[in-house]
């Protein structure tokens, strides 16, 4: 790779991290906005066939502990019921 070819996959990189906007990297690289979205989308690709990137749809669910409920007579008791 080149140099520039670098430079450009640092930026982008920095753009996926979200330390940097779309629209200030197509500013660096004198490129449209529509470019950088491409060019982001083809980084992407490159990272999930290199295992790097699980895709949203792919990722499991986080397992969260169940909570305890509390007693009936306590809701009255806020509600002003009982």
């Amino acid at each position: 790779m080149s140099v520039k070819e670098l430079d450009r996959l640092q930026l982008l990189g920095r753009v996926i991290e979200r330390r940097l906007t779309q629209r200030q990297a197509a500013a660096q690289l004198g490129l449209n906005l529509r470019q950088v979205e491409r060019s982001r989308e083809t980084l992407r690709l490159w990272m999930i066939d290199a295992g790097f990137w699980i895709p949203r749809v792919q990722r499991r669910g986080r397992a969260y502990q169940p909570r305890h409920r509390r007693s009936e007579p306590f809701v009255v008791k806020l509600l002003g019921d009982g």
